[in-house]
């Protein structure tokens, strides 16, 4: 159970950033788009659970190997999403290299998917 509600903090948290980094690039009101995001995002989560149980029941159901490329796009998109946390308040250069290479990464996963899907 803590283990949950830890992944489900750090969603809420990292949705709460995300809406501050938004409002930081667009100079709008903070605390507006970082409960926004903090709100939508616990729906979210709350929601998710709803739907807890017949996912992992897919996903024990489902080959790893078909799951390969959507972990790897997954990937891709936390890096990022990191990447431009990172260029809003830290580097701007430092985090569009991280972006680029989440998106890389992303689209690497995306032909894997496609392969393991419809292959024999």
């Amino acid at each position: 159970m803590n283990a949950r509600l830890f992944q489900s903090l750090a969603i809420v948290s990292v949705a709460a950033l995300l809406g501050l980094s938004l409002a930081k690039v667009s100079a709008a009101d903070p605390w507006a788009f970082s409960v926004g995001a903090a709100v939508i995002a616990a729906i979210a989560v709350g929601i998710a659970g709803l739907f807890r149980q017949s996912t992992v029941s897919f996903e024990k159901a489902t080959p790893p190997r078909k799951l390969l490329g959507l972990r790897i796009g997954v990937v891709g998109f936390v890096v990022a999403l990191c990447g431009w946390l990172v260029a809003v308040f830290l580097s701007a250069s430092v985090g569009y290299y991280i972006v680029v290479l989440g998106i890389v990464t992303g689209f690497v996963g995306f032909p894997i998917h496609i392969y393991n899907m419809f292959r024999t």
